[in-house]
């Protein structure tokens, strides 16, 4: 267990709980040592006076978020606020409180801010819907056809801005085609599993048998764990996804009965960007290793099991609804994201033949699908274990 933290009472930024761990070190490029703690009733990572450790690096230069939504707890009105702040900043803290109070995540408030925090600095009123227009319509950087994707994203934060902030604005139309996402492969995302620590490779392991979120996996509890029916329990969803219970192999159970209960009740670290940064350097080590698939493994980050989860049940003949049920999904259309990615290979496949009807029903109740028929003859297929 970390050090108790005794010098003084800090409280969790997050839930206000008092049982707070210490959790490591954060350097600042003036070599200004930040102490990092965590909170072990709700998981969340924090430092006193600083940004959240959680919220991206590439976030940083929009700065203090935590010190943002401190100061727009105490102010709840436009005009409050402009006494304490600048008129451009007062502008995203009232919105960033408005997202905090209605259920938007901080690392969602972070990123939008960041993206209209660029818009202000560009010259553009985001209280004026043709002062944003443009800025979009002139600048060269939102304008670049070689990265679309960032007038797309800006476009949608604005759009959460003005909904926020209740300004009339009909959003300009982005061209905008998201690329194929990289096809996982099954050998390597094992490979991946097996070449990892114990619990480091448990959590991929995990991530790998429930197609779980990263924090999802990560805020799997002792009691989500069904050892009887062999089944895992996501309760903390998200992206406003559905919770759901997942049957896994029955040594995946007992790989997660090996670890210790440091983290209790959480099984792993409650912190997903821990697992993040871990897996970062495993990456770097398999690529060292396996030269000859260096530049595939390269693509690989911890949301492909994701994928990889997706693409099994796919493939496997299981129902789009159940594939979207199993991941959470509300609408199909998310879903439809990893449908669009599966590729089909024969060799993915071990098949066999049924000619009478308790062959037939014994291939189904063992999980075989029946995809054609020959002269009174089943034909069976499964994925490979």
């Amino acid at each position: 267990m970390n050090e108790a933290v005794s010098e003084h009472v800090v409280s969790c930024s997050c839930c206000g709980s008092q049982n707070v761990n210490r959790d490591g070190h954060r350097y600042l490029k003036d070599g200004q040592d930040i102490q990092l703690f965590i909170c072990k009733s709700c998981g969340y990572r924090f430092s006193n006076g600083h940004i959240d450790s959680n919220v991206d690096a590439s976030i940083e230069n929009y700065g203090q978020l935590g010190a943002i939504l401190e100061e727009a707890k105490k102010l709840d009105s436009a005009t409050e606020i402009k006494t304490v702040a600048g008129e451009k900043e007062s502008s995203l803290i009232e919105y960033a409180w408005r997202c905090k109070k209605r259920g938007n995540s901080d690392k969602t408030i972070a990123q939008r801010c960041y993206l209209l925090g660029a818009l202000q600095k560009k010259g553009a009123n985001l209280n004026n819907p043709d002062s944003v227009e443009t800025i979009l319509a002139t600048e060269p950087e939102y304008n670049n056809k070689n990265e679309p994707s960032k007038k797309y994203n800006v476009v949608k934060a604005y759009v959460s801005y003005t909904k926020r902030m209740k300004i009339l604005w009909e959003p300009i139309t982005v061209k905008y085609e998201p690329k194929q996402a990289f096809t996982p492969i099954r050998e390597e995302l094992l490979l991946f599993v097996n070449s990892a620590g114990h619990r480091l490779g448990t959590y991929l392991q995990v991530t790998y048998d429930t197609g779980g979120r990263r924090g999802e996996v990560a805020h799997i509890k002792w009691t989500d764990i069904n050892t009887k029916n062999h089944t895992i329990a996501i309760n903390d969803p998200e992206k406003n996804s559905r919770s759901r219970t997942i049957k896994v192999p029955p040594p995946t159970i007992s790989r997660i009965q090996t670890l210790s209960h440091k983290y209790d009740p959480y099984i792993f670290n409650p912190d997903p960007h821990l697992y993040g940064g871990q897996f970062d350097d495993l990456r770097k080590k398999l690529v060292r290793m396996h030269p000859d698939i260096a530049e595939r493994l390269k693509q690989y980050h911890i949301h492909l099991f994701r994928y990889g989860f997706a693409h099994r049940d796919i493939k496997q003949g299981k129902h789009l609804k159940e594939v979207q049920q199993r991941l959470g999904h509300k609408s199909s259309n998310s879903t439809d994201r990893y449908t669009n990615t599966v590729v089909f290979n024969e060799t993915d496949y071990e098949t066999a033949r049924a000619t009478t009807v308790e062959d037939c029903e014994k291939y189904g109740h063992e999980g075989w699908t029946k995809y054609d028929e020959m002269n009174g003859t089943h034909l069976y297929r499964r994925l490979k274990p």
